[in-house]
């Protein structure tokens, strides 16, 4: 089983295989976002021993929800020896992946490409891949404002 990751918006999105989730966490993503991925987990009858491996969406998207989705899924890889991959949702070139999508008409996807770095993370987990570590994608820099004196 193949647990993946979104956490580029407010909502935080989580499949479990083809069994999505979501969770509206906003500005609770940190404190919150592990304990309903567990939950999720439970709910579906296994844990995190049980995956085969881990995918997570690392960009773009927003700054601080990229990093909280990469600091957990990378803790757990690292603590749980769970092969990690990352994929950007940004890459809008014709793939390999593309055509296979095309020919398969019954293939959903969204606006944002939530189905095709899904399917390229599959796709790399499958051939036995492992980033061991992922590294959010920002595509811009940080807008961190400075704190005041």
């Amino acid at each position: 089983m193949i647990l993946y990751l979104d956490t580029s918006g407010k909502v935080a999105k989580v499949w479990l295989d083809e069994t999505p989730a979501e969770f509206e966490l906003d500005r609770n993503m940190a404190k919150e976002l592990l304990g309903k991925i567990d939950n999720f987990l439970r709910e579906n009858h296994t844990n995190w021993r049980k995956l085969t491996g881990l995918a997570l969406m690392r960009g773009s998207g927003s700054f601080t929800g990229l990093r909280i989705g990469a600091s957990i899924l990378n803790a757990v890889a690292s603590s749980e020896h769970i092969p990690i991959v990352g994929e950007k949702m940004v890459d809008r070139e014709k793939t390999v992946m593309d055509k296979k999508m095309a020919a398969n008409k019954k293939t959903k996807t969204d606006e944002n490409g939530g189905e095709r770095w899904r399917m390229a993370a599959k796709q790399r987990l499958l051939g036995h891949q492992n980033d061991r570590v992922v590294v959010p994608f920002y595509h811009s820099e940080a807008n961190i404002t400075r704190q005041k004196r």
